[in-house]
């Protein structure tokens, strides 16, 4: 039994925002090596709330204007009712 040694994996919000991270690297490694169909300026983040569904946080990089967020939430909005 001395053997035995206890590991901290951490909370489960603390492995969410890991695997999340991790997540984001890779989509930053297809963007680094250019294998996008089109060449990006800019991105919009959403982060939904673990505790409160209905909460998110946005992080705007590189989106210029109002009307290109507004574009992109069309675009949101089409592709998730295309996946349903």
């Amino acid at each position: 039994m001395g053997d035995i040694t206890t590991v901290d994996f951490g909370t489960a919000a603390e492995r969410q925002r890991a695997k999340l991270a991790d997540s984001l690297e890779a989509i930053a490694g297809h963007i680094r090596r250019g294998e996008l169909q089109f060449e990006p300026r800019g991105f919009v983040l959403l982060l939904q709330s673990e505790q409160n569904p209905a909460q998110f946080e946005v992080l705007n990089v590189g989106i210029p204007t109002t009307t290109d967020l507004e574009r992109a939430a069309i675009a949101i909005r089409t592709r998730t009712h295309q996946r349903i």
